[in-house]
């Protein structure tokens, strides 16, 4: 059974399936008292199938939605790609600023982003080929009587195949292509269902016909292409699907538009025109967008860092996450911009909180080369997003850090950097590359328990780590000399704070010589006393 048996069941199958998704809980150890209390419902095999897989991916979706996971619909392919609430929300705050109003989401999944733009109020037509994947969106996006899915393949918008091109041979024979998050059972090139969940819990289903890009009427565009294939990354933009300078063309029909792209895309892949942010939550970096048209506020590139505010993340009507944005460019304070170019006019829309005055620049120039320096007071690991969009000379402009060798993007300086754009290290002390003799040392100290972080080092952090041999107890010899060494001093130091910060090994070059780094988490108190205001950011 799949997510389209529960739907297209009689109505009162249909409810009651959906009925027992809301009521019960999934657990692993659960399981079986869970299906032998659907089949005692009289549900078939099938349903109580669904109905279970229904549940787990409930839970596993939390990571990315929240409590809102506890009443959606899923797929595994559609959860698996699915854009993350509070990074969906940023697209939609984005596209709100650029002045637009109705958006086309083209490969929407499960509705993730398409959710995101109908919470912002935009009004959204959201193409899905996929059968299941189209009807979990249409389910999602059940409460927004502006928000439409649309189980098309988005090829019908255009006369030409720009979009999503065929070879000849699956033109000629009508065989419909890849689209994004799509399997290969979908609509023809000639359909188009327009699907919506009625207040009495039954799926209407609408055969579209004229349907067009002008028939939509959409000012804005987002595409997600198809990064992978035979459950494998494609590196190469143009194996997309769409390609990337295909999804980039078609773009031009519309105002203002964003393509979400792999965040390892390399710079001479992204147009000239084009506003490129990096966007990171939680430290990981989960994507990079173009935004073009009216969407870009100037050409160039920008991080961008979500840190969900953790009271109010679960809910889907709670106010946006709070944004910290650094373009790569000394000049970071946020104000109303004034630049021209791309944008045009419409830059004038975006917020204080989205626009940074800065000049046109080419997205696909290298990254500024950042000064190398001794190491000092503290080690300073960035946002992913700050690396990737290539702004650490901004950040060590601001903060006036240096980097620990050359093409290393580990930071050092006399002042932690905000939490807010990087990870900040006490420096306790510093050992050769040598396993066996930071281990001594370790041991010397009563170390048991390390992190361990590597950055142009060629070591596995699991195999050094048990070549370290941490839990070999000290000699008696080396516990009476415990306290003739530097590091043994600014561990006692450590040892006395309320809450002691774990041991971290930090394995890099430092000007140029291979070297670990031990350190500590700098406390509260250090990252509270900045030279700057954290406001910059």
């Amino acid at each position: 059974m799949s997510i389209r048996d529960l739907f297209t069941a009689p109505g009162s199958e249909a409810a009651a399936s959906l009925q027992a998704i809301a009521q019960f809980s999934y657990t692993p150890q659960r399981e079986f008292e869970l299906n032998s209390a659907l089949r005692t419902r009289h549900f078939s095999p099938q349903a109580t199938a669904e109905i279970i897989t229904q549940l787990q991916l409930r839970q596993q979706a939390q990571a990315k939605f929240g409590a809102y996971a506890a009443d959606a619909l899923f797929t595994r392919n559609g959860l698996e790609q699915a854009t993350r609430l509070s990074i969906a929300r940023h697209h939609a705050a984005h596209l709100v600023a650029s002045g637009a109003q109705h958006v086309l989401d083209c490969g929407c999944g499960i509705g993730a982003d398409a959710l995101a733009f109908a919470e912002a109020g935009l009004t959204v037509t959201a193409l899905e080929i996929d059968r299941d994947t189209a009807l979990a969106a249409a389910y999602n996006l059940r409460s927004y009587p502006h928000a439409q899915v649309i189980q098309a393949d988005a090829r019908i918008l255009t006369h030409s195949t720009a979009l999503n091109p065929t070879s000849s041979s699956s033109r000629s024979s009508g065989a419909p292509t890849t689209m994004p998050h799509h399997s290969a059972a979908c609509a023809t090139a000639a359909s188009a269902i327009a699907l919506t969940w009625s207040t009495d819990g039954t799926l209407v289903e609408q055969p579209l016909s004229g349907f067009s890009l002008e028939s939509i009427a959409a000012d804005a565009l987002w595409i997600d292409p198809a990064r992978r294939a035979g459950g494998k990354r494609l590196i190469n933009p143009e194996d997309w699907q769409p390609p990337l300078a295909s999804a980039i063309e078609f773009t031009q029909r519309f105002r203002a538009a964003g393509i979400k792209v792999a965040p390892g895309i390399h710079y001479r892949h992204l147009p000239p025109h084009a506003f490129v942010q990096w966007i990171s939550e939680r430290r990981e970096l989960a994507e990079a967008v173009l935004w073009l048209g009216a969407a870009a506020p100037f050409a160039g590139r920008q991080a961008v860092i979500i840190e969900p505010d953790s009271s109010r993340a679960d809910s889907l009507h709670a106010d946006s996450p709070q944004k910290l944005l650094f373009p790569e460019s000394p000049t970071i304070f946020p104000h109303a911009s004034s630049t021209t170019g791309s944008a045009g006019d419409s830059s004038a829309n975006f917020s204080a909180a989205t626009a940074v005055h800065r000049p046109v620049h080419d997205p696909r120039d290298p990254a500024t080369v950042v000064e190398t320096g001794e190491l000092e007071e503290f080690l300073i690991d960035p946002d992913p997003a700050i690396i990737r969009a290539g702004a650490l000379a901004a950040l060590a402009q601001q903060y006036d850090f240096r980097t620990v060798s050359p093409g290393i993007a580990y930071l050092t300086g006399n002042y932690p950097a905000p939490r807010a754009v990087g990870q900040s290290f006490t420096v306790l002390g510093v050992l050769p590359l040598d396993a066996k003799q930071v281990g001594k040392e370790l041991r010397r100290q009563g170390i048991k328990a390390v992190e361990i972080k590597k950055r142009g080092t060629d070591i596995s952090p699991e195999i050094f780590r048990q070549q370290l041999k941490l839990h070999k107890p000290a000699t008696a010899k080396n516990q009476r000399n415990s306290l003739d060494t530097p590091l043994a001093s600014a561990l006692a130091t450590v040892r006395e704070r309320a809450k002691p910060a774990r041991i971290t090994l930090i394995a890099t070059p430092l000007l140029g010589k291979h070297r670990i780094v031990v350190a500590a988490a700098a406390d509260h108190a250090q990252l509270n006393a900045l030279p700057h205001s954290p406001s910059a950011y």
